[in-house]
């Protein structure tokens, strides 16, 4: 152990050897960085890619038809009354079911629903389906299911007897954006 304190100040050995020692962890870290580069390369591509797929997802959601809703209230008068139009939709429309509230009907009450569609540009809307109620009805709501139309529909309610009544309505139906 002897000498160990005492060295020649003129002896770089030990100072080269570290600055070695820093020269091959320089050359660890300038190969670290360019594998760092090589793989921000390849994230950028990948996200690239994301954002690629991303925007075909949003263009296919983008255009799906979204749910409506339209309602409202109809008083009787004894005519034929239009609950419900769509008298040119722009292309094919997809109505799905209309729903009608018949809560305040009496015993005295007879009321007829008529289904009409156009099946022809310019043609006549023309009965469906008709649909006769008498008195109170059990339960108070009545669903219609409706069908993809390119040229038209109609719901209409007459009072055939009874006194005139308010019905609540709505029509469910899919719209595109």
């Amino acid at each position: 152990m002897a000498g160990d304190g005492v060295r020649n100040p003129a002896d770089l050995t030990v100072i080269t050897d570290e600055l070695d020692d820093i020269d091959d962890q320089l050359d660890d870290i300038e190969v670290r960085l360019i594998l760092i580069d090589a793989a921000l390369v390849i994230i950028d591509n990948e996200v690239g890619q994301i954002h690629t797929v991303v925007d075909a997802i949003r263009a296919i959601t983008d255009a799906l038809p979204i749910l409506t809703e339209t309602g409202g209230t109809l008083t009787t008068n004894g005519a034929a009354q239009t609950i419900y139009i769509n008298n040119a939709p722009d292309g094919v429309y997809k109505p799905l079911t209309a729903i009608i509230d018949f809560a305040n009907s009496t015993i005295a009450e007879a009321i007829t629903i008529r289904l009409l569609y156009r099946i022809t540009p310019g043609g006549p809307l023309t009965v469906m389906d008709e649909l006769d109620f008498d008195g109170v009805i059990s339960p108070p709501l009545i669903e219609i299911e409706l069908y993809p139309t390119r040229y038209g529909i109609q719901i209409v309610l007459e009072r055939t007897a009874g006194a005139a009544l308010t019905y609540d309505w709505e029509v469910f139906y899919e719209a595109t954006p």
